[in-house]
């Protein structure tokens, strides 16, 4: 189950529903209770997405009576509230993936609203449960994550062009890590490009920033493919090599890996026989079975960003997953913007942009 292995897990069990390693099962859903960083609104959001999940989405009383009892067990002293993913726009209320509102706990008899001019909403602790209250939306408060069970298929903060994306979270030598991958319908990975070799690197830091840092990965680049007598770097599959970023290429091994240097972005050689990190990759994506929302996203060169007007949110982000995957949850973003500097990530509802952003932007649009 592929992206099982994404979310951390290495239950290999592929009728078993599984979970993302500090998340709770109930339903057909997973939950996060993030009890020790306070964050605005945008920023919780932004949290629960680089976990492959969202603010979470209370729908019948059946699961707002669960989140109390897991927010009382996972916080029994605490008063602070947390984030939900429900928004005022346009005076109508809905989630933040675009869903309508079919389901209400509001604290107040007046539909929630305390008056406070507020769009975001909290879930605030009152007696033996919870309530919903509106708030204002840069206030810092806890977050509530909502993600999906796993299934044979990746999540957004996985994908690049058609490909879906595993870092490995144990470790393995090369031939094992390829045989790990294969398992799961997919190889070590083939980088052909700047911008897949950029993706990879905000990948594994967004992936070794949850699960621990490791130094090395094996990639499926060999020195020399099988059945040959002649050193021709090539990919796994007998691919040729159209881009590269050699490093260290001097111990004469067969197998490459990635090498932590100032960036996951040298390819090195290593012996083959020790236990790396792996990444695996794999075409041709079905989606998610769960997903409300399809969106892919293609790069336009240059330091193009948004327009002033058609701005979304202006926010800065882990990675340039995190940035896409805001712009996914938005169901008006057609574009977004991220400054690899900075970590500025600029969403929009429009495709157009203009040049004042800077040399540091990439702009991407949805296709």
């Amino acid at each position: 189950m592929f992206s099982a292995f994404a979310a951390g897990q290495t239950n290999r069990n592929p009728s078993k529903k599984l979970c993302p390693s500090g998340f709770q099962h109930w339903n057909s859903s997973c939950y996060h209770i993030e009890s020790s960083y306070l964050k605005t609104r945008d920023d919780a959001q932004i949290m629960c997405s680089n976990l492959d999940s969202q603010l979470v989405e209370i729908t019948s009383i059946e699961e707002g009576e669960f989140i109390s009892s897991l927010s009382l067990a996972e916080n029994p002293t605490t008063s602070i509230p947390y984030w939900i993913g429900l928004e005022d726009k346009n005076k109508v209320w809905h989630w933040m993936d675009g869903s309508p509102l079919t389901f209400t706990n509001w604290d107040s008899v007046e539909n929630g609203v305390h008056d406070y001019g507020a769009d975001c909403i909290l879930l605030r602790p009152r007696g033996s449960g919870y309530r919903w209250e509106d708030n204002k939306c840069d206030s810092d408060y806890l977050a509530l994550c909502e993600g999906r069970e796993t299934d044979s298929v990746c999540s957004d903060l996985d994908l690049f062009n058609s490909s879906c994306y595993y870092v490995s979270d144990i470790e393995h030598h090369r031939d094992q890590a390829q045989d790990y991958c294969q398992k799961d319908g997919a190889h070590l990975v083939y980088i052909e490009t700047g911008d897949e070799n950029d993706f990879i690197f905000d990948f594994i830091m967004n992936r070794t920033a949850i699960y621990g840092f490791k130094q090395f990965f094996w990639i499926g680049l060999t020195r020399r493919l099988a059945g040959s007598a002649q050193d021709n770097f090539a990919w796994m599959s007998g691919e040729p090599l159209i881009y590269y970023s050699f490093g260290d290429l001097s111990s004469g091994s067969g197998c490459l890996q990635i090498k932590k240097y100032s960036e996951y972005n040298n390819w090195i050689d290593g012996r083959c026989q020790n236990d790396k990190g792996y990444i695996c990759e794999r075409k041709e994506l079905s989606r998610h079975r769960h997903q409300k929302l399809e969106k892919r996203f293609t790069i336009k060169r240059g330091n193009s960003v948004p327009i002033p007007e058609s701005i979304i949110a202006d926010v800065t982000t882990a990675s340039t997953i995190g940035c896409a995957s805001l712009c996914t949850y938005h169901q008006e973003c057609v574009s977004f913007a991220y400054n690899h500097m900075n970590r500025r990530c600029i969403v929009s509802n429009k495709a157009t942009g203009t040049s004042s952003g800077g040399q540091e932007f990439y702009q991407y649009t949805s296709v």
